[in-house]
């Protein structure tokens, strides 16, 4: 199979179009606070901090505990969601 060179520029700046999209999106999603980078955990990462499983990661979800965003179908965690989860101990 070969492409020519039009559809392969074309396809790519469907690409890059899809990426600053996503990219925009996390930005309104996770503001930057006061110039500092948003570092995000995801549930292995946090698993691990926590030393629980994954479905002890749902459970605290689900009872509304541990607060959390979503971001292309995946979960993830900030400092601030996951000290203060910690604050207030397993309800």
């Amino acid at each position: 199979m070969s492409i020519d060179r039009e559809e392969f520029e074309s396809y790519m700046e469907r690409i890059l179009e899809q990426i600053e999209l996503l990219h925009k999106k996390a930005d309104k999603l996770m503001p930057d606070h006061a110039g500092k980078n948003l570092k995000l955990l995801d549930n292995q990462d946090l698993c691990q901090l926590l030393n629980v499983n994954k479905r002890t990661l749902q459970r605290y979800r689900s009872k509304g505990t541990l607060k959390y965003l979503r971001i292309g179908g995946k979960t993830f965690y900030t400092a601030d969601q996951i000290n203060d989860f910690i604050r207030q101990g397993d309800q």
